[in-house]
């Protein structure tokens, strides 16, 4: 369930498993899902071979806005810019 059944960016270590999306990185295989029901909206990020995980749930539509922050703050990890 969580072995990348789709490759989305190989060069960036992207995929999509059945349900969530995968991350390569230098801590592992990450799996996260992010979802928005109009004004609520969330993400989740998991280590499972690890002991890093964070999720973030808000009820406003600018609420994930300070994702990344959380995200920086509590799993040591490199940001990679979408945009890149």
């Amino acid at each position: 369930m969580l072995t990348p059944q789709i490759d989305m960016n190989k060069d960036r270590g992207l995929g999509w498993s059945l349900g969530f999306g995968t991350q390569d990185d230098e801590n592992g295989r990450a799996i996260w899902q992010w979802g928005d029901y109009g004004v609520f909206r969330n993400y989740v990020i998991a280590y499972p071979r690890g002991e890093d995980r964070g999720g973030v749930s808000d009820e406003h539509h600018n609420g994930l806005s300070i994702c990344s922050h959380l995200v920086a703050s509590t799993i040591a990890v490199t940001r990679r810019d979408a945009a890149t």
